[in-house]
């Protein structure tokens, strides 16, 4: 009978092994952090460097200007590009599509504001809605992955935002045609507890459980849902 190694925790019980040794040779002393617990006094302040007053007009420019610097050439933003591949369970190609489709719909809704006196900041948001009025709709990666709900409800409340917009009036059809499609999504992938969430370890259908909804994502869609309503997007034929 031949014997197998554990790489995995062997590896990692010599790493640890390796870097106390490191830290523990004669004469280096070793800072161990203290938690605070009743009955050791007062916490002691922290001197700590307080930023300068800032200047929201300022702050507003700097990210208008990093938004017209990094919109891609289709009028979307974002791309698959990462220096850490593995943090993200993505199920599928798919999850990269709804991020894409999620964070372009954040930038239009940013542009909305300041596109009403910047003509470079209207180009840019007449591109980036033209880009998600004619992409494809985001998809679910897999059973268990639902990123695609951040895509859903963004695209819906970016519709709702540019719909009221005057200068965007010539394309009310299509934003209207794009919100009603996403808030159908959404109300198929709502989950059977009346939440959402972009988990669904438990799925056995085509509708989400409901085991992972998440309050975060639920008061999203129910601020989207509230946007919609209010521009009467989804009133219109």
């Amino acid at each position: 009978m031949t014997s197998r190694p554990l790489p995995l925790i062997t590896t990692a019980v010599a790493l640890v092994v390796a870097g106390w040794a490191a830290f523990l040779r004669p004469g280096v002393e070793l800072e161990i952090p203290v938690r605070w617990r009743p009955g050791m006094g007062a916490i002691p302040e922290v001197e700590r460097e307080r930023p300068g007053p800032v200047d929201p007009r300022a702050a507003q420019a700097r990210g208008l200007a990093f938004l017209l610097a990094h919109q891609n050439k289709d009028g979307s933003w974002g791309s698959f590009e990462s220096s850490r591949p593995d943090e993200i369970w993505l199920g599928t190609v798919a999850s990269h599509r709804a991020f894409r489709a999620a964070t372009s719909a954040l930038a239009v809704m940013a542009l909305v504001e300041p596109a009403r006196a910047d003509p470079g900041a209207a180009e840019a948001l007449r591109k980036g809605l033209d880009y998600l009025c004619s992409a494809e709709p985001a998809l679910r990666a897999t059973g268990d992955v639902l990123y695609d709900n951040w895509a859903h409800l963004y695209l819906a409340q970016a519709m709702a935002h540019c719909y009221t917009e005057p200068a965007l009036a010539d394309r009310k059809p299509a934003m209207a045609s794009v919100g009603r499609r996403e808030l159908d999504l959404l109300a198929r992938l709502q989950g059977q507890d009346g939440g959402w969430g972009y988990y669904d370890f438990n799925y056995a259908v085509s509708r989400p459980t409901g085991l992972q909804s998440t309050s975060f994502m639920t008061g999203a869609v129910l601020v989207t849902l509230h946007d919609v309503e209010a521009a009467e997007l989804a009133a219109d034929p």
